[in-house]
């Protein structure tokens, strides 16, 4: 592949795998087997369909546009604010600079641990009620834990989805809250196309 004008290639190491950690002289080393493909670890009867079973819808091949975080668009405390949608999460944090920035008082005397990814533990750092604004007009006020986030003003939990009755479609990027109010995840377009009319088959039989 040509280079653009301007451009220079960057540093690459030695392009032979089997060269990057070459032994020193003398240096005894095992010999690690190379791995089998997956295929050879699963009976072809496993993965065969069984009586009554078929195929599962899967969308288009694209692997770098499948696992998104569900993210939105809403408001804290009448600020603008990212929040993330964690189905795995059983609790709500808001973070920390963000609710100073909006006026929260946070009550220090409660705090949460929770458990992270590799059973690491996080414990916030207090509790405080906020206002959260949803699709435009639609008001939440809620008790919410407060702790250092990344990525996100907040990261609304099961304890929030569910009273709300937020129902999560990531095949299509949206979320739907009751009266089928819809709500485009950050990031996703829409999945059918808005001119898209429903059509009745006993109409064309």
């Amino acid at each position: 592949m040509d280079l653009d004008p301007g451009c220079r290639r960057g540093y690459w190491k030695q392009r032979d795998p089997d060269l990057w950690f070459k032994p020193a002289v003398g240096e005894v080393v095992t010999k690690i087997p190379g791995a089998s493909r997956v295929e050879a670890y699963y009976s072809v009867d496993v993965l065969d369909l069984l009586p009554g079973e078929s195929r599962g819808y899967w969308k288009q091949h694209a692997p770098g546009k499948w696992f998104r975080q569900a993210k939105i668009h809403g408001k804290i405390n009448n600020e603008k604010a990212i929040l993330l949608l964690d189905t795995g999460a059983e609790v709500s944090i808001v973070d920390t600079a963000f609710a100073r920035k909006v006026g929260c008082y946070i009550d220090r005397s409660q705090s949460q641990a929770c458990a992270g990814i590799g059973e690491n533990m996080y414990t916030t750092e207090g509790r405080t009620r906020v206002k959260i604004t949803l699709a435009g007009s639609l008001v939440y006020i809620f008790d919410i834990w407060v702790g250092d986030l990344s990525g996100q003003e907040a990261i609304l939990g099961m304890d929030f989805m569910v009273p709300a009755g937020i129902r999560l479609g990531p095949a299509d990027g949206s979320l739907c809250l009751p009266d089928e109010i819809m709500i485009q995840l950050s990031g996703r377009r829409q999945f059918y196309d808005d001119k898209v009319q429903l059509v009745k088959l006993d109409q064309h039989l």
